[in-house]
């Protein structure tokens, strides 16, 4: 089982002025079509890659393993809100267990 498809809808973003949804590849990319059981994301750091893997688990109810995060003096709202712009087809319909981060 893997993904098969994961779709964005910006139309769906809260606000364009916040991260993640100021990042150009979210308004860029409409979907992404997957066809084999391994894909690796690459890119630099700040490019969305974490913060959509994160966002494809919390829209399917995986669970997300991590360390506690550390507390920021501030927070951003937005941050955990891309799941709600996101839909996923996964190739057999079966949605699988968890999710570790680089970071764990």
């Amino acid at each position: 089982m893997f993904v098969k498809r994961i779709t964005l809808h910006p139309e769906l973003f809260p606000t364009d002025q916040c991260y993640p949804f100021n990042l150009e590849i979210f308004h860029k990319t409409s979907s992404l079509e997957f066809s084999t059981p391994a894909t690796f994301f690459v890119g630099e750091n700040g490019s969305g890659k974490t913060t959509l893997l994160r966002a494809v688990c919390q829209r399917c109810g995986i669970y997300i393993w991590g360390k506690a995060e550390p507390s920021r003096v501030k927070r951003n709202p937005c941050e955990n809100l891309l799941q709600s712009a996101v839909r996923v087809e996964w190739s057999n319909g079966s949605v699988p267990g968890s999710y570790f981060g680089s970071d764990t």
